[in-house]
């Protein structure tokens, strides 16, 4: 979907307010964070952001919405179960879901379309959260289709999910250094933006892959890493002395690539980028291009990608990145040179979201 500029910051608030929310331990925490991070950017917006930030929030990661809907199920256990018999129905489900729809008795902080999808996995899960729960019956445990799902049965699937959320936790590379509150550095347009998806910038006192030492078992790429973006948890990692360097311009890029588009895809795995990138590969097919020579410090993954003719979905990442950045002008505009249309696209795209490239203060 394509945003206005008054738009973006709502559909990218959604995104934070998930990001925000998977961090959580449990479900229950992490439904009473998209609650608390809903309320805290509903008192800025107009009509329209708030209809973009509701459309956004419900469609960014199915995986959390199931997980927040067992938050969702605990907390709001008593409203659910209209019969107050201690177990909720499929027509309770029903019910409620119509009442969210219809804007009835609404719960503060948590916006319609979220609501109904909560309650559509709470729905399509039933027998698999009565399957979880080994305190019933084999009968009930055998149902095909159980009918009902008690408080017992979303217990027992909240400490599955903490459980899940410890294995496969979503949690900031650097949980104990704060972030870098000084954007002043940074290009025209993108503390805002920024701000508005939820990326840090963290900085160290040693080199970023002797810091991240202890999550070498996530990605190998840290054990050579100069600098950082951490896609899942919006971090940007640099050695304090090389705040200005090239390294962080272009993991700058990575963040910029990242929050221009909502949810998980980046702006570089789209359509027209693709295409961009292809019109440009095709004009250089017969050139006999030495780009190790051209351009000495291209990233080695687009130096590779270039030799193989194509680019693939790390490849492309990159080539952003590298274009982006301005720590090596030479490099950058050299780019330009053999990736026109891949260029313009890029500046045409920053310059309609007001962000520049090159640092404000240095």
């Amino acid at each position: 979907m394509q945003y206005d500029n008054h738009e973006l910051k709502a559909a990218l608030n959604a995104d934070r307010t998930i990001l925000r929310s998977s961090q959580e331990v449990s479900a229950e925490a992490a439904y009473a964070k998209l609650v608390a991070e809903t309320k805290s950017v509903y008192g800025g917006y107009d009509a329209k952001q708030k209809t973009v930030y509701d459309q956004a929030l419900p469609a960014i990661s199915k995986e959390q919405v199931r997980d927040i809907s067992i938050g969702y199920g605990l907390s709001h256990f008593d409203l659910l179960d209209r019969n107050s018999n201690g177990k909720i129905e499929k027509s309770e489900l029903d019910a409620r879901a119509l009442d969210a729809k219809a804007g009835r008795n609404p719960i503060s902080g948590l916006p319609a379309t979220m609501e109904v999808e909560l309650l559509k996995s709470l729905t399509e899960r039933r027998s698999y959260l009565r399957a979880l729960h080994k305190g019933g019956s084999w009968w009930n445990l055998n149902m095909i289709d159980p009918d009902d799902v008690t408080k017992d049965d979303l217990s027992a699937a909240s400490t599955e999910v903490k459980q899940l959320r410890r294995i496969y936790d979503n949690l900031p590379l650097l949980p104990g250094v704060k972030p870098d509150k000084d954007f002043s550095s940074l290009p025209q347009g993108v503390p805002e933006l920024f701000e508005a998806a939820g990326v840090e910038v963290k900085l160290t006192d040693e080199p970023v892959s002797k810091a991240l030492a202890h999550h070498i078992d996530r990605s190998f790429i840290i054990a050579i890493s100069q600098a950082l973006y951490n896609p899942s948890s919006k971090e940007i990692v640099l050695e304090r002395r090389d705040r200005t360097s090239k390294a962080r311009s272009h993991e700058v890029g990575h963040a910029i690539d990242d929050a221009l588009v909502p949810g998980s895809a980046f702006f570089s795995d789209g359509a027209d980028f693709d295409r961009a990138v292809k019109q440009d590969l095709a004009a250089q097919k017969g050139r006999n291009i030495n780009f190790e020579r051209e351009l000495p410090t291209l990233h080695t993954f687009v130096q590779s990608a270039l030799l193989r003719g194509s680019l693939n979905e790390s490849a492309r990442k990159e080539l952003f990145a590298e274009i982006y950045q301005s720590g090596d002008a030479p490099l950058a505009e050299g780019l330009r040179r053999y990736f026109p249309t891949t260029g313009a696209l890029i500046d045409q795209t920053l310059a309609s979201r007001g962000i520049g490239r090159k640092p404000q203060t240095w």
